[in-house]
């Protein structure tokens, strides 16, 4: 991690916050094309928070959720709910919730959870030291 990374992953964490607590507003408002877009942003904020700390970037939302998945092991609900999303947002038919919605609530929040244990790790860590010049 370099200066920066960790207010950065930081701010990524508060979004995933916001998200997650949108998304459980949402759906108690009986709106879950709106919930499980703003619960997909949750877990994807959360991943860029990760990812962060450890220097890593991905162009894409796709290519986000590989890295991830490559990097911090697999978590399948990124890629569930990018493809809900992307119906949820995007379809020109009714959106149908799946029926287990709640769940990826707890589903999502345990991700955010281990994202923050990840960039909470890091940071402890402290600032990677570059490496000192060779001796010659």
């Amino acid at each position: 991690m370099t200066p920066g990374q960790g207010e950065k992953a930081l701010d990524e964490l508060q979004r995933a916050d916001q998200a997650l607590r949108a998304a459980r507003l949402l759906l108690g408002a009986d709106a879950p094309e709106d919930a499980t877009s703003r619960l997909y942003y949750a877990v994807f904020h959360a991943a860029r928070a990760a990812l962060t700390v450890r220097g890593r970037y991905a162009r894409t939302h796709s290519g986000q959720i590989t890295l991830f998945s490559e990097l911090m092991g697999p978590a399948p609900i990124l890629g569930r709910l990018f493809t809900l999303r992307g119906y949820a947002d995007y379809s020109t038919e009714r959106f149908r919730a799946p029926a287990d919605l709640g769940d990826l609530v707890e589903e999502a929040a345990a991700l955010v959870h281990r994202c923050r244990a990840l960039v909470d790790e890091a940071r402890e860590a402290g600032p990677d030291e570059p490496d000192p010049p060779p001796d010659y």
